[in-house]
């Protein structure tokens, strides 16, 4: 209802402190869960009860506490028994469940660790939910592309670093 009168030059939606961006805007029913990803390889799992309702101009909740270079990748969405698929920059990938991933009452922790980024892997550049009977397809940047089905990326833990799925 707050977006129902729109205006020629938009509505704002939200506050944003200086040096801030929006990276995603995601759909989250009642009882689904929300995990925040960052480049360095943390994750953060909350419900999505953390994340109460506000009128739109409002700044938000604080997202998890970063290291200097660090930032958000990726905020996912599911429930438990759901995969998440992190993928780094050298091609390195891993299928973990969301169960893995401990739950925290604030968001403001630093996380838990979802890869570990070293000099054979690279930093983490998507993490995505999937599923059982998910196709993936990875693309590089020289227009090569990979589809097999999401049963091919080896089911690991959270702390490992992931097996190869293009080089």
């Amino acid at each position: 209802s707050e977006y129902a009168h729109p205006r020629r030059g938009g509505i704002a939606t939200i506050g944003l402190e200086e040096g801030d961006k929006i990276m995603a805007a995601k759909y989250v029913k009642r009882n689904q869960e929300l995990v925040l990803c960052t480049r360095q390889g943390m994750a953060v799992r909350i419900d999505e009860t953390v994340v109460r309702d506000m009128g739109r101009a409002a700044r938000g909740v604080t997202g998890p506490r970063l290291e200097k270079d660090d930032f958000m990748i990726s905020v996912v969405v599911g429930q438990p028994g759901d995969y998440l698929l992190t993928v780094c920059e050298k091609g390195i990938g891993k299928r973990t469940q969301i169960d893995e991933y401990r739950k925290v009452s604030s968001q403001r922790s630093k996380g838990v660790i979802n890869v570990k980024i070293t000099e054979k892997n690279g930093a983490v550049v998507a993490v995505l939910p999937v599923n059982e009977g998910d196709e993936l397809m990875v693309m590089t940047e020289q227009g090569k592309v990979i589809r097999s089905p999401i049963e091919d990326v080896r089911e690991t833990g959270r702390a490992t670093m992931g097996v190869k799925l293009v080089d």
